[in-house]
């Protein structure tokens, strides 16, 4: 792994090639018993946010492919702007997106209310001079190093949005949200701080980070979202059932 992509090593190619064999001698013997083979199986295509693993999201997916043994589910991180336009091509089955609702696209698709009391907090290291805030104001967002997304993503371009709205610099750190791993250790060893939902913020605080509100609180919301022109199939009907009654939608 570098800052760009992940390649496999010589011995994960061999591990490959092993698994590929595996899986073949497990379709086999499957279909000897008259079971579904992977090819068999039904292929949902899933569009998720960067920390959905720590607000356990990944757990409520994994339960359903467990309960239904018929379903493969493929999971991808996408930014917003991604996920409206590979749910519009037929890429993603579903994405599972935050977003403020004033940014959401009702006319082309269909949201599905997660979370709606969700704002908007600064996380930052348990040793930044704002750690021992009670909450801070948009005014005293353009003091922060921020990691924010790529340019032209949803996230960088409605945090620009956000800023110029109260006359603020942004002060940008870092720009990547894929590799969450990577943010966490930065935010926790001073290197940059982020804006994310307090949801998400409560997944993440520990020893070395904190979560302060935003004030005034900027309202962010999580939905399921997929194309209005798709009819759903059972596993694919069964798989939004699933999310909301997790999510208590």
């Amino acid at each position: 792994r570098d800052t760009h992509n992940v390649i496999l090593t010589p011995d994960g190619e061999k591990f490959c090639k092993c698994g590929r064999k595996v899986i073949e001698a497990i379709d086999d013997l499957m279909a000897s018993f008259g079971q579904n083979t992977a090819d068999d199986k039904a292929i949902l295509h899933i569009g998720v946010y960067t920390f959905y693993k720590a607000t356990g999201l990944a757990k409520r997916i994994t339960r359903f492919i467990m309960d239904n043994a018929n379903t493969i589910c493929n999971v991808k991180i996408v930014d917003n702007y991604a996920a409206y336009d590979m749910l519009k091509n037929g890429e993603l089955t579903f994405a599972i997106i935050k977003s403020r609702p004033k940014y959401i696209k009702r006319r082309e698709f269909e949201h599905i209310e997660l979370v709606r009391d969700d704002i908007l907090t600064v996380l930052t290291s348990a040793d930044s001079e704002y750690a021992s805030m009670d909450h801070i104001n948009l005014s005293e967002l353009g003091t922060l190093q921020l990691t924010t997304g790529h340019k032209n993503s949803h996230i960088y371009n409605e945090m620009h949005e956000l800023y110029n709205e109260n006359n603020l610099e942004m002060n940008i750190a870092f720009s990547t949200m894929e590799d969450s791993d990577m943010m966490v250790d930065l935010i926790s060893q001073g290197f940059t701080s982020t804006l994310a939902t307090r949801s998400v913020a409560d997944a993440l605080v520990n020893d070395g980070i904190v979560s302060i509100p935003v004030e005034p609180p900027q309202e962010i919301r999580t939905y399921l979202v997929y194309n209005k022109s798709r009819k759903l199939t059972g596993p694919e009907k069964a798989f939004a059932e699933h999310i909301k009654i997790l999510y208590n939608a």
